[in-house]
């Protein structure tokens, strides 16, 4: 089922500017210290149905995965090394084509045969993929956003098989509490080098997905938190949410509180890649300058990319990201810019903006200056 290209969301400017307009239904809140948060064995019982697969997956240098199973070793994961783990976001129609993302490209415009995990498969980093695309591929966007939150919404948490229906999981739980039950068994304190460094890379919705988890994995003393989140080309679907809290009403309120809480709290380092019109588009969409004040942010001007093509710049931004590790670039904000130089950019006043060598997707020319 792991395809081997690299495809993101699809983005549909008039079905996106509709759907993220949708009117939410309220929800009651949930507490994430209930006593009920799934546990391993329910979540590969449920992982044993023949029509689902999710969870954390490893990849070789040339593509090959393996699922995480606890109790399985694993071909691709030394606890000794350190790991970086992408989260994807929304995944409409994924499943009747039998796709996946993967960190290989697929004729994406100057990636073309990437495979842009290499350096950092080099570099002696685990590379792993947390999959939930079932769950994610709705037909609107903000079903699959409100599952990373909660499990009380209309669709609860059914998942998508591929002859275009949808099922119910049975399951009590949100996504951010799947990957957390996971994320735990894979990086407790007994197990994983408490020294390795963790790294989440969340795109689109992921990245909701990534600073929700942070700040849960952060307050628990058994487990290695992640030290630092990359958050690329952001979205946040518009209006109230039932599930949030009174003081964060919107998605983009709590993902800026969350992203304030977690560095001041622990120090974490964040940075905020833009590269489309996505998460700037009010009319369509959310605007979150409170995340934009929090990260060390930058905006990436794709001039060689269509201006109209929404779809092909919101997903370069992971192939860019990930190829920021290799050796010689030379980036204000970027994978192998240390955690210091990060928190020391998310004091600047500022933003970085990208103003030479925009018209390639040669990251060598590349040149930003810093905005007010």
């Amino acid at each position: 089922m792991i395809a081997r290209s690299l495809g993101i969301l699809t983005v549909a400017v008039l079905v996106l500017a509709v759907s993220c307009q949708t009117k939410i239904t309220y929800y009651p809140a949930i507490d994430p210290s209930r006593a009920t948060k799934p546990t391993i064995p329910v979540l590969e019982e449920l992982n044993a149905r023949k029509d689902l697969d999710f969870g954390i997956y490893f990849f070789a240098v040339d593509g090959e995965g393996q699922r995480f199973t606890p109790g399985v070793k694993n071909r691709f994961f030394d606890p000794k090394r350190p790991t970086v783990l992408y989260l994807h976001g929304w995944e409409k129609d994924t499943t009747l084509r039998d796709f996946r993302e993967t960190f290989i490209t697929d004729e994406q415009e100057g990636f073309i045969g990437k495979r842009i995990h290499a350096s950092w498969k080099a570099a002696g980093w685990n590379t792993g993929i947390f999959y939930w695309n079932q769950f994610a591929d709705e037909l609107h966007v903000e079903d699959a956003e409100a599952k990373i939150w909660t499990y009380r919404s209309q669709k609860k948490l059914r998942y998508r098989v591929k002859d275009g229906s949808f099922r119910p999981s049975g399951l009590e739980a949100t996504i951010t509490e799947i990957f957390t039950a996971y994320y735990q068994e894979l990086f407790s304190r007994s197990s994983y080098h408490p020294e390795s460094e963790i790294r989440l890379v969340g795109h689109s919705l992921g990245q909701q997905l990534a600073l929700l988890a942070t700040q849960r994995l952060a307050a628990n003393p058994k487990v290695v938190p992640p030290k630092r989140l990359a958050l690329l080309d952001p979205f946040w679907s518009r209006g109230a949410k039932g599930y949030l809290t009174e003081e964060s009403k919107t998605v983009a309120l709590a993902t800026a509180a969350i992203a304030e809480d977690i560095y001041r709290r622990y120090n974490i380092a964040i940075e905020y890649h833009r590269t489309s019109i996505i998460g700037r588009w009010y009319f369509a969409c959310d605007f979150n300058p409170g995340l934009e004040r929090v990260a060390a942010s930058v905006y990436w001007n794709l001039d060689y990319l269509s201006s109209f093509d929404i779809k092909a710049g919101h997903i370069a931004a992971i192939p860019i990201y990930f190829s920021t590790y290799d050796k010689g670039i030379n980036l204000p904000v970027g994978a192998r810019v240390s955690h210091q130089k990060i928190r020391e950019a998310m004091n600047l006043p500022g933003i970085w903006t990208h103003t030479k060598g925009t018209k390639t997707p040669l990251l060598e020319d590349d040149r930003f200056i810093l905005e007010q």
